[in-house]
This record gives C-alpha cells, sequence and structure tokens, in this order.
C-alpha cells in the first residue's frame, strides 16, 4: 500500500489544478487568498469538488465545505488539521 503524506500545499496545489480545469481558466491567476466563488464556480461545480477532494484526502467531507472554507489557503489548513485529527 502506497502512503503519501499531505500537507497544506499538496492541498492547495490540487485545488489550484482542480478550480482551474473546472473554470477553464490558468492556474497561475488562481490566487489562494481569494473567495474561489470570485472565479464565478458554481455550486454544482463546488459538490462535484467536494466529492473529488473527498477521494483525493480519503476524509468524509461536508457537502457545505467550500462555503465554510472559500479561500484556498484555509481550506487547505482545515483539511490538514483533520488529517492530523484522523491519524492521532
Amino acid at each position: 500500500m502506497l502512503i503519501v503524506f499531505m500537507n497544506q500545499e499538496k492541498i492547495e496545489d490540487w485545488l489550484i489544478d482542480k478550480l482551474a480545469s473546472s473554470l477553464g481558466g490558468d492556474r497561475e491567476e488562481i490566487d489562494l487568498e481569494k473567495s474561489i466563488f470570485a472565479y464565478g464556480l458554481d455550486s454544482s461545480v463546488a459538490l462535484s469538488l467536494t466529492g473529488e477532494l473527498e477521494t483525493f484526502v480519503n476524509l468524509e467531507l461536508d457537502p457545505t465545505l467550500f462555503w465554510e472554507y472559500p479561500k484556498i489557503s484555509e481550506l487547505a489548513e482545515y483539511l490538514v488539521d483533520e488529517l492530523a485529527k484522523k491519524e492521532r
């Protein structure tokens, strides 16, 4: 079994890539401190990304996650904290 260490930077990079590809934008235009909804993300895409993110981080996530943590930096920080709790 392959175990990959998940850190904030890895999660942020994944989120930037997914957001850019979902919205047809360029990853360099995505700001970690800007609300993802400022890029035109709608609820159906947010829910789809939540499902993909669950698989990526191997955590069960609330469907409202992107509304609770709309900035990539704060979402990644939350996920790292949740992963740390799971490891205990």
